[in-house]
């Protein structure tokens, strides 16, 4: 199987073609490990899934902003945005 060839942005990172993502079945939260070889790099999965991102308020499984490392859900955002500090 061929792929097109990327390159690598100013923050060292490349976009894994689609193709390539779905033939290794890496998904977002995939963590991969990288192995020089004699004869080039080796990319592996890592058995280790990272953490589904899960907003701190609510336990929603989902991120609308990470702010200090941590999740917010869009419902939470959208509650913090109309309360009022006095």
């Amino acid at each position: 199987m061929d792929f097109k060839s990327n390159t690598i942005d100013d923050l060292g990172r490349i976009i894994l073609p689609k193709e390539l993502r779905q033939k290794q079945k890496w998904v977002t939260g995939d963590k991969l490990s990288f192995n020089l070889t004699e004869d080039g790099t080796v990319i592996m999965k890592l058995t280790e899934k990272c953490p589904e991102p899960k907003c701190v308020i609510c336990a929603k499984a989902e991120r609308k902003v990470r702010l200090s490392s941590s999740d917010i859900c869009g419902d939470c955002l959208e509650k913090l945005k109309k309360t009022q500090v006095s």
